[in-house]
């Protein structure tokens, strides 16, 4: 467990949770918070490379069309 407790500012929800097997059979879990991920990591992502200096402007188009897509199609 953290050591941070649960307060206002963090209630303790984990927002994705994956669990598989690596292809040795290895089980391993992640805990994922979105606050942690950025738009220019995002971004990145969606131009197939990692994109440095990103221009404000990029990353606002992707910021309005995350928010316009269906939540089931992000996850």
């Amino acid at each position: 467990m953290g050591q941070k407790k649960i307060d206002a500012d963090r209630l303790g929800f984990i927002d994705i949770f994956v669990s598989g097997t690596n292809e040795n059979g290895i089980k391993s879990s992640v805990i994922l918070e979105l606050k942690c991920v950025s738009l220019a990591g995002l971004l990145s992502r969606v131009k197939g490379r990692w994109v440095r200096n990103t221009e404000y402007k990029s990353l606002k188009e992707l910021d309005e069309e995350l928010e316009r897509e269906a939540e089931y199609k992000l996850l």
